[in-house]
């Protein structure tokens, strides 16, 4: 059921990617990712983002005043700190991070509400499934170029994970080792589902904290980053910024970044009459969780950190969740 749900994506990972391929094929190329997104490999990343955005601040908001895409701007900001933490300085030199973002988005748009039910409508000769396949085929020939001369190079950045001089050095169960039609979407595949999530989660808390009413709330913010030396570490980010962190959770709780999240049952949960058996499957809505008028009391506005606290303990208590059984959805 779930490969259905997201067969509408294939023009985003393309064939022979992620859920473009079998099963088996699939879990060897997420566990090729896996093997390099390690919290021992996190933990360098902390100053090449320093580094990235300082960079594209200095760059792109010379000015003390002005007009900004702050979505945009965020977008291509979270690109180069990708390419640089997961894919090395060379991929990160050599990639056009907006023109990048400018094709995802592409990619993005064509997916239309209906192609999630029926696939195969990407495959039609229509404006929109044509739109997604140019993006794609953009991004192929961009990233196959950079790939190549990686391969001829034989270089590898040992500052950060280099994911991709993992991909192009994996080889299947079977001998077979990942081609470059592979590799590009499986770079393609890691930037989309991350890029996407952190652009509107970053653009959603900035946003909330520059309106006038959440003035202190942003001086609070300030002073806590503050608190630190020019180069923060990973302990700093993870555990040492409480309140940054909960004006990110509280914008994640008003304007989620995904409408569905696909999630199977360990264990048998009453909710009210029903009774949900484990090793189902549900659709859980966070746009219709995240604004249940029992838990939440001012559904639109970005409340105090000290609020969503009180709010998330009390949900944990009432144990209400919103979804849609796998069964509705067959």
């Amino acid at each position: 059921m779930l490969r259905s749900l997201v067969g509408s994506e294939m023009c985003i990972r393309d064939r022979g990617v992620g859920y473009g391929a079998s099963y088996g094929r699939m879990r060897e190329q997420l566990n090729f990712l896996a093997e390099e997104l390690t919290i021992s490999k996190f933990q360098n990343f902390v100053p090449a983002i320093q580094h990235e955005v300082r960079t594209f601040m200095k760059e792109n908001w010379k000015e003390e005043t002005g007009t900004i895409n702050i979505l945009e701007d965020m977008s291509a900001m979270i690109i180069n700190t990708a390419c640089q933490c997961l894919f090395g300085d060379d991929l990160r030199r050599k990639l056009n991070a907006r023109e990048f973002s400018d094709l995802l988005a592409e990619m993005e748009s064509a997916l239309v509400p209906p192609a999630v039910f029926l696939p195969s409508l990407m495959k039609l000769p229509t404006p929109t499934a044509k739109k997604c396949r140019d993006a794609r085929n953009r991004l192929q020939s961009v990233l196959g170029t950079i790939v190549e001369e990686r391969q001829k190079e034989g270089s590898s950045d040992s500052n950060t994970s280099d994911l991709l001089n993992g991909l192009m050095n994996a080889v299947y169960r079977d001998g077979t080792p990942m081609s470059l039609h592979e590799v590009c979407g499986m770079i393609v595949a890691a930037m989309f589902a991350g890029q996407h999530t952190s652009t509107i989660t970053t653009t959603w808390t900035l946003l909330h904290l520059m309106q006038p009413e959440n003035a202190k709330y942003l001086k609070r913010v300030r002073d806590e980053v503050a608190e630190f030396g020019v180069q923060m570490n990973y302990d700093n980010v993870m555990n040492d910024m409480p309140f940054t962190e909960s004006c990110s959770r509280e914008s994640i709780r008003r304007d989620p970044p995904l409408i569905m999240l696909m999630r199977k049952v360990m264990e048998n949960v009453k909710v009210g009459d029903i009774i949900i058996p484990k090793d189902d499957i549900i659709a859980c809505s966070p746009l219709l969780s995240h604004h249940d008028a029992v838990s939440y009391t001012h559904l639109r506005a970005h409340e105090t950190p000290e609020h969503l606290v009180c709010r998330l303990l009390l949900e944990k208590k009432k144990k209400k969740i919103i979804f849609i059984r796998k069964t509705i959805l067959k």
